[in-house]
Order: structure tokens, then C-alpha cells, then sequence
């Protein structure tokens, strides 16, 4: 058995003061979902994805999230829309792009934002 000692922390009404010094998140980003992904193709390094909202550009931080993947952030440096170079995919658009590891189908797409 192991025991890491007690704290009084809420039973004697203390605050939260032990772990942080801020009050509530202190997050800098925030993920806005895009889409989810079709398919890998492994050999060429590019997967496909689906964009259900918003707009992705190239240049923008984004983050690929599943159970098995965990999370792959990556910045596409060009979006492609049937082996033509565009420079944004819109919603209903299926767009591809390098990424760096294996993403698998139904992976989530995010956009990270900046948090004002």
C-alpha cells in the first residue's frame, strides 16, 4: 500500500493554493473542431480528411486526436483538394496533407486558436 500523507485543504476550508497559484484554467489555446479523417496513405505521408465546419487554412496549427493516435499537432504547409493545391478547405470540402506519423480513420480534426 502506498499513502502520500493528508492534506486538511477543504475539510478545514483551504484553498487550492497548493497546486497553482492562478485562479481557474490558465490555458493558452483553445481547439475549435474542423472534421475528422478519411484515410492514411502511409507511402505517400498524407492523410485525407473531411471538413464538417469552419475553415482550414494553410499555416494554421492544428491538432489530430483519436484513441489510438493520441495527439499529433502539425502546421500543413499546403492543403490539397483532388491533386490541386488550395489555399483554404471549407466545410463539405475533402482535403489532404502531409502529417508527420499514422492519424487513423474517424480521427478528430482541430484548429488551435490563440485564447484572448
Amino acid at each position: 500500500m502506498f499513502n502520500r500523507g493528508f492534506w486538511d485543504g477543504y475539510y478545514l476550508g483551504q484553498r487550492l493554493g497548493a497546486w497553482t497559484s492562478a485562479y481557474g484554467a490558465s490555458t493558452t489555446k483553445k481547439r475549435v473542431h474542423l472534421g475528422i479523417c478519411l484515410n492514411h496513405y502511409p507511402k505517400a505521408g498524407v492523410a485525407s480528411f473531411r471538413i464538417e465546419a469552419g475553415i482550414l487554412r494553410a499555416g494554421e496549427e492544428v491538432l489530430v486526436t483519436g484513441p489510438t493516435t493520441g495527439a499529433l499537432s502539425l502546421v500543413p504547409e499546403e492543403l490539397r483538394l483532388d491533386d490541386r493545391v488550395v489555399p483554404a478547405g471549407e466545410r463539405g470540402m475533402e482535403v489532404t496533407f502531409r502529417v508527420d506519423r499514422k492519424v487513423r480513420r474517424g480521427d478528430v480534426l482541430y484548429r488551435m486558436e490563440v485564447v484572448s
